[in-house]
């Protein structure tokens, strides 16, 4: 698989009640999700959120040397990015839209121009469970259909597939692995079945890269693919 960019994602949940900003005996629980208990958690969260971006900028400017202009730091309401002259890392806190009283902390690796830096050891301390999701964009395009064709033919061991009937992703489940690879028309995602550190998520990337080229029609189909435009 020829990869044009590669993102990080992961979400980490913790209950409303436990944001500093909220006061028992004043706030209450949220009992649904809507504009306004989202407004509520997004405004109770800033100081969390404000907390761990200084955080992470401090540790983040200690481990790498990082001057002034080499990192840069934005942060608005419940939300921050840290600019570094080798990656992004942006930072949000939101009310669990699967639980109610729930909130998320979702983290994002991008813009990603130095790419030996992911494997630095320090930079593994700092994000150390941060991570269950990788996103591929690729350099070329193909049909779901074909790809499903392939691997069903081709049935590799201890390989299961699951898509919808429209055929607009295909998720395949590898036996012993823990991750497993999801496929879009124009791009893929490894999830990781426990959250880990960056290294830990390119080692995923690398075994499901592997595994691609012990799967010789779903590795030629994949390379001959028509390019992205």
């Amino acid at each position: 698989m020829k990869l044009r960019s590669i993102d990080f994602f992961g979400r980490i949940r913790g209950r409303v009640r436990d944001l500093s900003g909220f006061r028992k005996g004043v706030h209450r629980v949220p009992d649904s999700v809507s504009e306004r208990t989202r407004e509520f958690v997004a405004r109770i969260a800033a100081a969390d959120l404000e907390e761990e971006a200084n955080t992470l900028r401090e540790r983040l400017k200690k481990n790498f040397g990082y001057k002034r202009k080499e990192l840069t730091y934005a942060c608005e309401g419940a939300s921050a990015l840290l600019s570094t002259r080798d990656f992004d890392l942006a930072l949000s806190y939101a009310q669990d839209d699967e639980d109610r009283q729930s909130y998320v902390v979702s983290y994002q690796l991008t813009n990603i121009k130095n790419p030996e830096t992911l494997r630095d050891a320090g930079l593994q301390a700092i994000l150390f469970r941060n991570f269950d999701e990788v996103r591929l964009t690729l350099d070329a395009s193909y049909r779901i259909e074909d790809l499903i064709d392939t691997v069903e033919e081709e049935e590799p061991e201890n390989v299961e597939l699951e898509y919808p009937e429209d055929c607009s992703q295909l998720t395949i489940l590898i036996a012993g692995r823990n991750w497993y690879l999801r496929f879009m028309p124009h791009g893929a995602a490894i999830f990781s079945r426990s959250p880990g550190s960056p290294l830990q998520m390119i080692n995923h990337v690398q075994e499901c890269q592997e595994w691609v080229r012990e799967t010789p029609a779903l590795g030629a189909l994949l390379e001959g693919a028509k390019p992205a435009n």
